[in-house]
Order: C-alpha cells, then sequence, then structure tokens
C-alpha cells in the first residue's frame, strides 16, 4: 500500500485543487450542530481561548496534474471540505458588506481553483445540484446584497441543508461581527483562522489503496464511551491543562469504589441533573451542545464539585454527618434505584451552597424514599412514568432553585400516584407465608413486607426498627392466602414471635404487648376491645399509607 500522511492546513487544501466527489457518496448532512462545533471553535482561536483547530484525517485519491491544477477524488471528508467552502461563501458575504472587496479576492482563492490562465473553476467536481451554482452566485457579486437563492428550481428537500448551512454561518458571523471594536481587523482574523485549520492528509495513487485507508480509518472497532470524548473535550479547551488533568483524576477517584468505577453513570446522571435532557444513550452530546468551550473551566470545576457529591451514593457508609443521608443512600443502593440520583444531585448542591435549610434537604430525601416504596415497591408502578417528572425538575432545581419548585416537584409527583382504590389493590399483592408451595413464599415478597413495616415504624417513632424482627401471622398462615396478606401481619421480636405458636388471638395480644415496636404495641391498642378483621387491617395499613405516611 504507497500513500502520503502529512499535517497540513486548509490553506494547502484548498489552493488550486480540485476534488470529484464519487457518486456512491452520501449527501451534505451536517446539522447546526456540526456547523456550530466548527464555527464556535474558528471563535476560541480568533478570541485567544485555543490554539488551533484540527478536523481529523481527509482521504483523497491522486487523479494528477493538469494546467496548474491538481485533480483528487474524495474519499473521506467530503462533508468537512463543503462545510469549509460555505463558510468562506459566507464570510465573502460579510465582507463585501464591510466594503472590504480587495480583502474579499483571497477568499475566493480557496472557493476556486485557477489555472495557469487565470481561468476560473469551483472546488467541487459532482457535488449535489444547488451547491455550485450558490457558491459562483455569492462570488459573483462585488458589492453587499441580501442572500436570496434565485434559481428555486435547485432548491428542493433534498439539498435545502446546503442552504441552511450558509443561512446559519452568515447569521452568526454577521453576530459576531457586531460585538467587535475593530470589525475589520476580527473578519481578517476570521479567515487567517479558517485556512489556518489544521488536518491530517492522506493521499494515495490508487483506488484500492484509497478504500483500505478509509476502512481502516472508520473501522467498527472500541468506540470511545462518553466519559473519554468529555475528557478529551475539557483538556483540548482547557486554559490550564495540568489542573484540568488533576481534576479528572479526582473524579475519576470518587466515582470509583470497591475496584469498579462509575464514570458512565455519573456523566449520564449529571447531563441529566444539569440540563434538561432524557438523554440515556448521548449525554456526552448533550454536554457538548449546552457547554461554553470559552470557560470550559467552569465545567471542570463542577464536574469535580458533583463527583463529591455522586461519592455519597456510591459509598453512603463513608458519610458521617448525616446519618438519615447514610441510611437513605444505603437503602436505595440496596433496592438497585438510581432513577433519583440526578433529583438528589441537585439537591445536595443546593443544600451545599446554603439554598435550602437541612430540615427542607432531609425532608426532600425522606419524601423520595417513601414515594419510592410506595410507588415502585407496593403500587408496582414502572419508572418510566415519572421520568419526565424527573428530568424536568432535576435541571429545575440545580438551575433555578426556589422552595416553590421543591413543592411543584412534590406536588408532581403525587399526581402520577395511583388512586386510592388501584392502591389498596395493588397492597393486596403484597403477601408473605411460610408454607412451600404458597405463591407467596418469596424472600423478595418477605423484604418488601419489612421495607413497608420499616416504614411505618418510622411513621410512629421517626426513626428505623431498633430491633431485628421477624414477621407475625396474627391469624395462622394455614389458614388461606388471604391469611398470607399484609392485612395478617405484624413485624414481631423473634423471641416473642415464637411464643406465639398455636395461641389464640387474645393470648397473643398479650405476647404482642412486650414488643419494643411502636406499630405492633398500637395494634394491641386498637384490638384490645375489638375484633380482628383482616378487611379491616388492611384498610387501616392502606390509609396510613397513603393519608399520612405519604405526605412532605
Amino acid at each position: 500500500m504507497d500513500f502520503d500522511s502529512t499535517n497540513r492546513s486548509v490553506k494547502e487544501l484548498l489552493s488550486d485543487k480540485i476534488f470529484k466527489i464519487p457518486i456512491n457518496q452520501r449527501k451534505y448532512v451536517w446539522s447546526e450542530r456540526n456547523w456550530k462545533d466548527l464555527l464556535t471553535d474558528v471563535f476560541l482561536v480568533c478570541d485567544e481561548n485555543t490554539k488551533g483547530h484540527f478536523i481529523g484525517s481527509i482521504v483523497l485519491e491522486d487523479n494528477g496534474k493538469n494546467d496548474a491544477i491538481k485533480f483528487y477524488k474524495i474519499i473521506d471528508g467530503q462533508q468537512r471540505i463543503i462545510s469549509i467552502v460555505i463558510l468562506l461563501s459566507s464570510l465573502y458575504q460579510i465582507y463585501l458588506e464591510k466594503g472590504m472587496l480587495k480583502e474579499s479576492e483571497a477568499i475566493k482563492r480557496y472557493c476556486f481553483a485557477f489555472n495557469s490562465n487565470n481561468d476560473m473553476f469551483f472546488v467541487l467536481e459532482n457535488a449535489e445540484p444547488g451547491l455550485k451554482e450558490m457558491v459562483i452566485d455569492v462570488f459573483s457579486k462585488t458589492e453587499a446584497f441580501d442572500f436570496i437563492w434565485i434559481e428555486k428550481p435547485l432548491k428542493n428537500k433534498n439539498n435545502e441543508n446546503i442552504f441552511n448551512a450558509y443561512n446559519y454561518f452568515y447569521e452568526q458571523l454577521k453576530n459576531k461581527i457586531s460585538l467587535q471594536t475593530d470589525k475589520r481587523k476580527y473578519l481578517l482574523k476570521i479567515f487567517q483562522t479558517i485556512i489556518g485549520i489544521d488536518y491530517i492528509d492522506v493521499v494515495t495513487s490508487a483506488s484500492e489503496d484509497s478504500f483500505t485507508i478509509f476502512e481502516i480509518l472508520n473501522a467498527r472497532g472500541q468506540k470511545l464511551e462518553d466519559y473519554e470524548l468529555l475528557k478529551n473535550l475539557v483538556l483540548k479547551y482547557s486554559k490550564n491543562k495540568e489542573d484540568t488533568k488533576n481534576k479528572w483524576q479526582i473524579i475519576l477517584q470518587n466515582v470509583t469504589t470497591k475496584g469498579k468505577c462509575y464514570i458512565k453513570n455519573f456523566i449520564k446522571h449529571y447531563s441529566m441533573h444539569k440540563y434538561l435532557s432524557k438523554s440515556y444513550s448521548s449525554p456526552y452530546l448533550v454536554i457538548r451542545e449546552n457547554v461554553d468551550k470559552a470557560n470550559i473551566e467552569d465545567l471542570i470545576n463542577d464536574l469535580f464539585v458533583k463527583s463529591n457529591i455522586y461519592r455519597e451514593f456510591l459509598a453512603p457508609d463513608e458519610i458521617n454527618e448525616s446519618e438519615l443521608r447514610r441510611n437513605i443512600y444505603v437503602f436505595f443502593n440496596a433496592n438497585k434505584q438510581t432513577q433519583y440520583r440526578p433529583l438528589i444531585m441537585s439537591l445536595t448542591n443546593q443544600f451545599n451552597k446554603g439554598q435550602m435549610t437541612k430540615e427542607q434537604f432531609d425532608n426532600a430525601l425522606i419524601f423520595l424514599k417513601k414515594y419510592f416504596i410506595c410507588f415502585t415497591l407496593i403500587s408496582m408502578e414502572k419508572s418510566n412514568k415519572i421520568e419526565n417528572v424527573i428530568y424536568k425538575y432535576s435541571s429545575l432545581l440545580e438551575n433555578n432553585y426556589t422552595d416553590e419548585n421543591l413543592r411543584d416537584l412534590i406536588d408532581s409527583l403525587k399526581n402520577k400516584f395511583p388512586s386510592k382504590i388501584l392502591f389498596s389493590k395493588r397492597l393486596e399483592t403484597v403477601a408473605w407465608s411460610h408454607k412451600p408451595d404458597s405463591p407467596y413464599n418469596e424472600e423478595k415478597m418477605k423484604e418488601r413486607i419489612k421495607i413497608i413495616f420499616n416504614l411505618i415504624e418510622e411513621f410512629n417513632t421517626g426513626r428505623s426498627c431498633i430491633v431485628d424482627f421477624t414477621i407475625e401471622h396474627i391469624l395462622p398462615d394455614d389458614g388461606g392466602d388471604t391469611n398470607s396478606k399484609i392485612g395478617n401481619l405484624l413485624p414481631l421480636e423473634r423471641h416473642l414471635n415464637e411464643r406465639c405458636k398455636n395461641k389464640t388471638f387474645l393470648e397473643k395480644l398479650k405476647i404482642y404487648n412486650e414488643s419494643q415496636i411502636q406499630s405492633v404495641r398500637k395494634f394491641c391498642t386498637i384490638y384490645k376491645n375489638q375484633q380482628f378483621r383482616i378487611e379491616s387491617r388492611h384498610n387501616y395499613v392502606v390509609d396510613l399509607l397513603y393519608e399520612k405516611i405519604l405526605t412532605y
């Protein structure tokens, strides 16, 4: 395989060359995101916030030279070359508007190739209809003009992106120039920056080699992860790269626990909490499109701060200053609950900044825990039912915290909660039985009931159960499936539970009175002079959970 690979600039790329676009190449598909990236980097160089811009490799097949013009076939790089030509064309219009006719001639040299007789040829052959005609029309002007594409038949749904690109570049250039004190000087700087863009020039003499190189460069190998792209972004635009490297290393340490790194989860949740985004698949793109590259240090500093918050989710046992927070995060981890993390990141950040009182912060965390138990573990509702609320308020509370927004979050979550009738029906399915042949003889069902009993005890005492309890069947477990349901269950210390075997209800009631668990003692008070019925006890638990516990 014979080819040359050299670092070059756009000035060299577009000097007296004509590029043929093969028929099999796709049409121009760059979008506003791509245009914004290109132009933002150009402005960053002009504003001296970064040293230069690199656009990757361009693969060309050498097709020879004729009358001072070199001819190439584009194997890879069509989208970038077209975009630069359109950008230069729109810059030409701005030059004319500022009366820089003489200076504008320099731009023309990079959109057209000239032979020994100074005949002018458009740099791109076989370009889709409209591109060549548009550029020729623009450069035919010698004074300020309004860009209106006259040849309407050439503009259609298939090529309108070309014209959209031109209009985007023109409007952005015009807006940028309006902010400059010395507009002529800045326009010249923009032009020099564009033709100074670097790329890797890969040129071969044979088609076979060209396409082999293209395949190598675009091989479906290991795709870069979002966190790798993000690291590259912050390092590329950082003014203090050594400091950025050190902070990135600490970020990685913060999101690593027990030998496993959770950087992917952190970046995903960060993008959701910082920006109003639903994107699980491309959080990097969300961050890149929202970040101010000229102030990239703000991003790395914020990532640094938020990684310390995220550390608490991953290693709650390290939290010393708040037992409540530690216990809630341990609970969420045990139940594989990560959906609330973007919300909690925003709430924690506002608490750390003094925007929330400790009481507000603690109550918000307590509510989220109660809501998770009642919404997910009891009602068995799908997490996607509340995802829009999570997306909206994670960003809103981070970027515009008010007590009213916090209240709206709580109300929005409550509005997603099932009706009391449906909640009651779902609670009926929460059951536990010791019998091996029972459909309720599952460990996860037992754990779910323990969580509910703990929640009730927290409501009664303000703290979790202080004893390791077992599940007591008030009426015998062998009395049918109804006796397995939560209306017939109580939390009870193991030694008391063992004494209840083969006892009547009244005999059990005396044993229950010895319990240290507040909810059990309340049960004894209620049924001291009242007949026990599973249905009425079920309704009592429903009312307790729905009307009193699920509050903020």
